[in-house]
């Protein structure tokens, strides 16, 4: 599954800069580059959660929630934080940055935890042992993150981030139901 999860890493900026043009993609970039440091905090949670998930000899579906709630209130936590610093954290690249990338770099704060449920979602699937599930699961967040961004991108970097958080909100929630 991890060829699916880094597929829209490279396919996402060429979607942008073919759609908007290269300074679209630079602002893009950035923005996204600056989501990457919350998504990797998310990240790291989900893969400590899910050793202590494996540790647990009794009551790991009360671990697995557990994890899950610590995973939505650590995204959600972040995703305030950086939708409040939006302006200032791209504002270090220089003013254009944050004048035109601020309202992406905010849905791409709120996708993280479309990204945090997603991860959650995995790491159910993994743990029972879903593998199938698991790949499909994946696939389907892929696809539909590469298609909305696809089918989006004209309309600016925003939706192109909606895409991102809509893909991994669909994963989340099939790694939930399945």
């Amino acid at each position: 599954t991890y060829v699916l999860t880094v597929l829209p890493l490279l396919v996402f900026p060429l979607i942008v800069v073919n759609a908007l043009g290269s300074a679209r993609a630079g602002t893009w970039f950035i923005g996204f580059q600056v989501a990457a440091l919350l998504n990797a905090v998310v990240l790291a949670v989900a893969n400590l959660t899910y050793a202590e998930v494996e540790r647990a000899r009794t009551d790991r579906h009360a671990v697995v929630r557990r994890s899950g709630l610590l995973l939505l209130a650590g995204s959600l936590a972040g995703c305030v934080a950086m939708v409040v610093l939006a302006p200032w954290l791209l504002a270090i690249f220089g003013d254009h940055y944050a004048s035109t990338g601020t309202a992406t770099l905010r849905v791409l704060a709120l996708a993280c935890v479309g990204a945090a449920f997603n991860y959650w979602g995995m790491m159910r699937l993994r743990l029972a042992g879903h593998l199938a599930a698991m790949i499909g699961t994946q696939v389907a967040s892929t696809v539909v993150m590469l298609v909305l961004a696809a089918a989006l991108a004209g309309h600016g970097t925003v939706w192109v981030a909606a895409a991102w958080g809509i893909g991994h909100a669909v994963g989340g929630a099939l790694g939930w139901l399945l």
